[in-house]
């Protein structure tokens, strides 16, 4: 499993014993992997929200969420105000080691959604994989089994993906964003994994480009 490391040119000196309150910003790069952007989810998906959340918790899904928010903007990458960014999230300033700031992105590392990638800069998955199978045995007895269902291969019929397409349309041209599109069709009775392409598919439409 990968861990930050604890090295002095670690972004925000998370692991220093006397790190300051307040540091320079740090570069936020996308880490590029073609396999986990293919088959992941979105960071601000109800798969994230409802089973990464238990293990990551709240501080760390709220900071890739902003970050996934971000990238959407500037998809190669910018610089991240580390206290600006911890207060904005209602966790304070960055404080001790163990602020919960800190905290949140050592989480991250820890179930490699963020690495070191240099002096003063941290990659960042634009996608979040499926949760493996040795962290979804972590999750209470009602989410693995709920996870099996989300998860179970299924043929997914024309009609099937046409009819949640057109209503995933539908929603986005009256406002919704992806995420917003996808609750609407999971509560429609649309099975989850189509329900997340069908919410990717209908938000990406040329015709609702201003």
């Amino acid at each position: 499993m990968t861990t930050l490391p604890d090295a002095p040119e670690l972004p925000i000196a998370l692991a220093s014993r006397h790190a300051p309150e307040r540091l320079g910003p740090v570069t936020i790069l996308p880490w590029e992997d073609l396999t986990v952007e293919a088959t992941g989810f979105d960071p601000r998906s109800t798969y994230v929200e409802r089973f990464w959340l238990p293990l990551l918790g709240p501080s760390a899904c709220w900071l890739v969420r902003r970050i996934a928010d971000r990238f959407d903007t500037h998809p190669d990458g910018f610089d991240l105000d580390l206290d600006e960014t911890a207060r904005s999230l209602g966790l304070g300033g960055l404080g001790s080691r163990h602020s919960p700031f800190r905290r949140a992105i050592l989480r991250c590392g820890r179930y490699e959604l963020a690495r070191h990638a240099g002096p003063g800069v941290l990659a960042v998955r634009r996608a979040v994989p499926p949760i493996p199978l040795r962290h979804v045995a972590r999750l209470p007895v009602s989410l693995q089994e709920d996870h099996a269902r989300w998860t179970e291969p299924r043929p997914v019929m024309a009609f099937e993906r046409r009819r949640a397409r057109l209503l995933g349309l539908d929603l986005a041209v009256l406002g919704h964003d992806r995420g917003g599109v996808e609750r609407h069709l999971l509560r429609w009775g649309i099975h989850p994994a189509l329900a997340y392409e069908s919410a990717g598919w209908a938000s990406s439409r040329p015709a609702l480009a201003p």
